[in-house]
């Protein structure tokens, strides 16, 4: 009597379609856990944005870039062996520099951030920032908003960085020229080599 081959194999048939069943559920369940992740560079962007800025006779940048005002002219110069942008008050009681951020790095109206000022100390006085936040006792509804920190100028001769934190910055351009922040400068002349902002 022959031995049934249908008999023989359905255990093994049996068992290899148990196990291809198997693998088709893992491989839906991969494909369904990749399609919810967020894609790297919008997971990269949310923790660590930033934007910068090297001031020079043509500045180059990422994120951020500076822009001229009547209250604000700059010239190209060279101190301490490096070159920078130069802002004086001349007929003015104050002086800036305007920065405009760039619309990819404003996350929302919200933001809290840290700006990072590299500058020359070359005179006695002092600068803050001015940033587009919701300050309503600031100028402009907020669009003036002051930082905590104030720098004290004291003509070291050196180049020095500061770090400013910027709590609930909106950046809708909404200074002169369409700016998102500046520096107020309260001394006769101001170097700056560099900014950086941080999220």
């Amino acid at each position: 009597m022959k031995p049934n081959r249908k008999s023989l194999f359905a255990p093994f048939t049996e068992y290899s379609f148990r196990i291809t069943l198997v693998c088709l559920a893992f491989a839906v369940f991969t494909v369904t856990l990749s399609c919810k992740k967020k894609p790297a560079s919008q997971v990269d962007r949310t923790k660590s944005a930033s934007g910068q800025v090297i001031l020079a006779d043509i500045n180059e940048g990422t994120g951020l870039r500076q822009i001229e005002w009547k209250d604000g002219i700059t010239d190209a110069i060279e101190i301490g062996g490096k070159k920078c942008r130069r802002v004086t008050r001349t007929g003015l009681d104050e002086v800036y520099v305007y920065f405009v951020v760039d619309p990819g790095l404003k996350q929302t109206n919200w933001l809290d951030c840290t700006l990072t000022v590299e500058y020359f100390d070359g005179c006695e006085g002092g600068f803050y920032v001015e940033y587009d936040g919701h300050d309503p006792q600031a100028k402009k509804n907020g669009a003036y908003t002051r930082s905590e920190k104030r720098i004290r100028q004291t003509r070291s001769l050196a180049w020095q960085r500061e770090k400013f934190v910027l709590k609930g910055a909106r950046f809708e351009n909404s200074q002169n020229g369409g700016a998102d922040f500046r520096l107020r400068v309260q001394s006769p002349e101001f170097y700056v080599r560099s900014v950086t902002l941080a999220f």
